[in-house]
């Protein structure tokens, strides 16, 4: 997963200030351990690598919402994914569980955090996809 650096909030509050620092601490220890280990205990260096790698995941996935994300609403991230799969699936039946899973939610907490961030359930949204492509389809070549 890539983020451009322009979609970070780089406005960090005193607690989120410390907040970060305690983390970039934490992956460089776990890097620095993994340098140590990775000649010696290879299996330790793929614990401390997946560690690091979880951390700065988490931190951005927290810091990729785009501003004035609603709380419980999709990820940037999620959205993206979610976006892209229904685009390219719209062919074939598409179930919330396959959604859900893309974007690593239950069903249920899934459907909630969908209809916040899109402004309409799952089946509506595919549904309108169809149809807006259905008419997509249906112009001729040079209006397209």
């Amino acid at each position: 997963m890539t983020i451009a650096a322009d979609q970070f909030d780089d406005t960090l509050s005193p607690t989120d200030l410390q907040q970060f620092i305690y983390l970039a601490n934490n992956v460089f220890e776990l890097l620095e351990t993994t340098k140590r280990e990775l000649e010696r205990d290879r299996e330790a260096a793929k614990a401390s690598l997946a560690t690091a790698s979880s951390i700065l995941q988490s931190e951005i996935e927290r810091r990729s919402r785009p501003k004035g994300a609603r709380p419980g609403a999709l990820a940037g991230w999620q959205m993206a994914r979610v976006r892209a799969f229904i685009d390219e699936n719209l062919h074939r039946t598409i179930h919330t569980m396959d959604l859900s899973a893309i974007a690593q939610r239950s069903t249920a907490h899934f459907s909630r955090s969908f209809k916040k961030a899109f402004g309409e359930p799952p089946h509506a949204y595919v549904v309108r996809r169809r149809l807006e492509k259905a008419c997509h389809l249906r112009l001729p070549a040079r209006h397209r």
